[in-house]
C-alpha cells in the first residue's frame, strides 16, 4: 500500500490525508487480525525486493 501511495505522489497526484486514514483495515470490525497465516513468498520478496507496481496502462497489455 505504501508503494502505491508513494508512486501516486511521485507522479504528482495529491493524496488527501482523510483518504489515507481510510486505507487501514484495522478500522473494520469484520477483519480479524488474530490467527496464524502461512504465505509462500517469491524469492524476490524474501530478499527484500518488490515488484514494479502495475498502472492502468498495464490492464490492456
Amino acid at each position: 500500500m505504501d508503494d502505491a501511495v508513494n508512486q501516486l505522489c511521485a507522479t504528482g497526484r495529491e493524496i488527501n490525508d482523510d483518504d489515507l486514514a481510510r486505507l487501514s483495515t484495522l478500522q473494520h470490525e469484520h477483519i480479524k487480525m488474530l490467527g496464524t497465516f502461512h504465505f509462500a513468498l517469491p524469492d524476490e520478496l524474501t530478499a527484500g525486493q518488490r515488484r514494479t507496481l502495475r498502472t492502468s496502462d498495464d490492464r490492456w497489455a
